[in-house]
């Protein structure tokens, strides 16, 4: 059993707050801006830190299963979005998925560099400090979600999710 003391020593540095982050999404020339950007930044309703995973291996040895550590696998990463009437951050994700596929063409962009971005997820402190930052490297949307409209919600507002897939998660804490 801890003490209470011990726990104060343990939350020196302060605890991470879920409400202080932030998350830069570069948008593929194509299909957004630098102000795309901020205003998408200032949307974000809700995102979750990645998963990282290690796979395990099985492998037979003398009539038993050793288990090995395997490929690190990563999360999906979905970013909850307040709509705007001018949809000016919903149509910019529409145009970065139909430029990997086109719903009509079946056809899209050929280098993956004209399509993955880096993503940005920023941990604030209190005074909105980064305290960590997550780079989700080559990123792209796997899914523009729906958007639920009800005509019984008068006090609430419509937002929409994107999930995106990436190759590698870097991370770095500042100190």
């Amino acid at each position: 059993m801890s003490t209470v003391s011990e726990f104060r020593t343990a939350i020196a540095a302060g605890v991470v707050r879920q409400n202080r982050w932030g998350v830069t999404v570069n948008f593929p020339i194509f299909a957004g801006t630098g102000d795309t950007s901020r205003l998408t930044r200032a949307l974000a309703r809700t995102a979750d830190v990645p998963a990282s995973t290690l796979g395990v291996m099985e492998v037979a040895y003398s009539g038993r299963n050793v288990p090995l550590p395997g490929d690190r696998q990563y999360g999906e990463f979905t970013l909850n979005i307040l709509a705007t009437n001018d949809f000016v951050s919903r149509d910019s994700f529409e145009r970065w998925s139909e430029g990997i596929n086109g719903s009509e063409s079946n056809n899209g962009l050929v280098s993956l560099d004209s399509f993955v971005t880096d993503l940005q997820l920023d941990l604030l402190d209190i005074n909105d400090n980064v305290t960590k930052t997550y780079i989700l490297q080559d990123a792209w949307p796997t899914a523009v979600g729906q958007m639920q409209l009800d005509m019984s919600s008068q006090d609430s507002f419509a937002e929409f999710p994107v999930t995106f897939r990436y190759i590698n998660l870097a991370s770095n804490t500042t100190r």
